[in-house]
């Protein structure tokens, strides 16, 4: 049971270059980060996890402002569920998710980001592929209006020790990702964020490892992208990399459990021919 578009063969087929990759006019997409019903219930109420009430009820919020907005498409970027794979409560979560996107209009299209609540902390070729059945491929990239949008799995960067062939796989096509997206705008989309406030902070269990981020950062800066658009952190945060802040590092605060001091909401993206303006939309303010 699924609410969200399947990539297939790390494409979207309605959003290939043929179909969307010149510029057509400003358009706004809205991104929301870790729905993860029942988390609200283990982390904030003392409870075990197996009461999701009130995440929906701000999922049902989330979903009647995108109809307002009306935006180009929606993005889930990552613990779509708080249950684990082989949870018996992750396919209840799921349900009541995909009621709840039931009322979302049927022209705007959804696309998702796994996270390590959807695939793992330790992915395994099982895990990604529990995953693959529902949601489709891991990793992808789509265009949409003259933007180039490239979806990594971060899981992979966090703990691929269980899923080094998959995530060797991943780096190769990122790196060819890249490559063909030369002077074109580029958009990553990653659960979890490079770094939360400070480029070079040490590890946590809320930003990729500095051996992998310092190249992978990097490599975003020599092949021109702008933006990283993150969640995971269950509050805003982010910043600039780049001797000339040449991308913006943004990370979304959740649509469910609040970790810090913001109140639930998404990231409202403005994309226009000359700038990429983005700002946190609290649930109710539209």
């Amino acid at each position: 049971m699924t609410f969200s578009i399947k990539p297939t063969n790390n494409c979207v087929p309605m959003f290939g270059k043929a179909e969307q990759g010149e510029w057509t006019g400003d358009y706004s997409f809205v991104f929301g980060a870790d729905p993860q019903p029942g988390l609200i219930h283990a982390k904030l109420r003392g409870g075990d996890g197996s009461k999701w009430d009130e995440e929906i009820l701000l999922v049902d919020k989330f979903v009647e402002a995108v109809n307002q907005i009306n935006p180009k498409f929606v993005f889930l970027g990552g613990d779509i569920t708080n249950a684990y794979p082989g949870d018996n409560l992750r396919e209840l979560q799921l349900e009541s998710l995909s009621k709840s996107f039931q009322s979302l209009n049927r022209d705007i299209p959804v696309l998702v980001a796994p996270g390590n609540h959807d695939i793992g902390d330790v992915p395994t070729p099982e895990t990604v592929g529990m995953y693959t059945s529902v949601f489709g491929d891991d990793y992808y990239s789509f265009w949409v209006g003259g933007v180039f949008y490239i979806v990594i799995n971060s899981q992979y960067y966090k703990n691929d020790s269980e899923t080094k062939e998959l995530s060797n796989k991943q780096c190769k096509w990122l790196d060819e990702q890249l490559k063909s997206a030369s002077g074109s705008r580029v958009i990553i989309i990653s659960h979890i964020p490079p770094f939360t406030s400070d480029p070079m902070e040490e590890d946590t269990i809320f930003n990729i490892p500095l051996q992998h981020r310092i190249p992978l950062m990097d490599k975003f800066v020599a092949s021109g992208v702008k933006m990283v658009l993150c969640g995971h952190y269950h509050r805003n945060g982010g910043g600039v990399w780049g001797e000339q802040a040449e991308v913006e590092v943004i990370v979304t605060s959740s649509i469910g459990a609040q970790l810090g001091k913001q109140k639930p909401g998404y990231r409202l993206v403005h994309v226009g021919r000359d700038e990429i303006r983005q700002e946190y939309v609290t649930m109710g303010g539209v």
